[in-house]
């Protein structure tokens, strides 16, 4: 039994160790890295918002971001801010809908505007949810996920050789993404018979498009329900 689990390097090997201390032998099949991307932050704003841990770097290289608000999407993307020295970050615990509604009972849009430091390619529309209640935003790019060149050897080979038993899936995104490189493997048959269980029912819907044949979204979008919904489609349940 080996789970794939489709994220960046870094990202990967921390879910492939809470997998490990649950008894679930799993490998890292990252569809993108992580590539800084050089970006210019505004002078004057009211708190930041953060949806992924990985724009932390950017914006801790700005100390006056740090004596503001720091509002993050979850409970790891706050502990990272903090670690880096944002001690007043605060979690959504959830996904972009709660930081927005979280965001819209804590700050005023007569606050000032709020920087939104993020990928490239992002969901939930974060910062349209904020203008629409009457916020200015500011959305950087501080990051981006390129896309791979190709799925790593021992993916391959345990796609190939049928000991897949299920493939994590955190973004419509990366599931696009895997699908590609599986098809440029060759191995877009054996996704047909391989669960995708994925962070939401949009990323669901990419998986099927992608030619998984099965696919099950998490009852929330969090990593405890995704490897939830995970342990239950081991169980066959």
């Amino acid at each position: 039994m080996t789970v794939l689990v489709v994220r960046p390097q870094a990202d990967a090997d921390r879910t492939i160790a809470r997998l490990a201390a649950r008894g679930i032998t799993a490998i890292a099949a990252p569809a993108s890295r992580i590539v800084p991307v050089a970006a210019t932050v505004p002078e004057s704003c009211a708190a930041t918002a953060i949806t992924s841990a990985n724009a932390v770097p950017a914006i801790a290289a700005e100390p006056r971001l740090r004596t503001l608000p720091l509002y993050a999407v979850g409970d790891r993307t706050a502990a990272a801010a903090r670690a880096a020295g944002f001690a007043g970050a605060v979690s959504a615990g959830g996904g972009v809908g709660d930081l927005a509604a979280m965001i819209l009972a804590r700050q005023r849009p007569s606050d000032g505007t709020i920087l939104y430091a993020s990928g490239r390619d992002t969901a939930g529309d974060l910062e349209g949810r904020l203008r629409r209640a009457g916020f200015d935003v500011r959305r950087v790019v501080v990051y981006e996920a390129a896309a791979a060149d190709a799925l790593p050897a021992a993916a391959v080979e345990a796609v190939g050789s049928g000991r897949v038993t299920a493939v994590l899936l955190y973004s419509a995104r990366a599931a696009r993404l895997f699908g590609e490189l599986a098809a440029r493997a060759g191995l877009r048959d054996r996704l047909a018979h391989v669960p995708g269980v994925c962070l939401s029912p949009g990323v669901a819907d990419m998986a099927k498009a992608a030619g998984f044949g099965h696919v099950r979204a998490a009852d929330s979008p969090d990593e405890d329900a995704l490897i939830a919904a995970l342990e239950a489609c081991l169980a066959g349940r």
